[in-house]
């Protein structure tokens, strides 16, 4: 059962039992705010979204390592993605926790792409890596959702149109 208790003075703990029988606490200034973090808790139980808070210390370039062994794909492919992963990614989050990756340091590193003068389409397929990426460590319940997701700070891919030659004339 959850409760609440107070600490000092503008100090409240909360605690709960978190799906693995281990008791989870965590420390606020109001008691409002502890109360709504313990109906956040017990409502992420009850839809099987928790997520243990200690399974996002990891670090992404361990992740990576771990999540590219599943990744499958043509020999080609898979050369181009690592490319991409070595070269733009993980020296930016390598040594981030996948807790600590939210939308803004994304947002922040596709910013940083772009003022490289990174092609678009570059700075595209980097983040497709990344989310792709984070998107199987929200399934393996190491992060409660991809900071990825709704990146509007993409830029545009503008698409060339093809032109064509009219046809050659018959001489005969």
């Amino acid at each position: 059962m959850a409760h609440i208790e107070r600490r000092a003075k503008n100090r409240w703990k909360a605690r709960y039992r978190a799906p693995d029988g281990r008791e989870r606490s965590k420390t606020f200034p109001r008691k409002i705010e502890a109360e709504r973090w313990l109906v956040e808790q017990e409502a992420a139980k009850a839809t099987g979204q928790w997520v243990d808070p200690r399974a996002g210390r990891v670090f992404y370039q361990e992740w990576h390592a771990r999540w590219w062994e599943t990744v499958d794909g043509r020999a080609s492919t898979r050369a181009r993605d690592e490319s991409y992963a070595r070269n733009h990614v993980l020296p930016y989050f390598g040594s981030h926790r996948l807790s600590a990756i939210d939308y803004l340091a994304v947002a922040e590193w596709i910013s940083k792409l772009k003022a490289r003068g990174l092609a678009p389409a570059t700075v595209h397929k980097a983040h497709q890596i990344l989310s792709r990426s984070l998107r199987s460590a929200v399934r393996a319940k190491l992060i409660a959702h991809n900071p990825c997701d709704d990146t509007e700070t993409l830029p545009k891919i503008e698409r060339v149109e093809m032109r064509f030659l009219p046809p050659a004339k018959s001489l005969g």
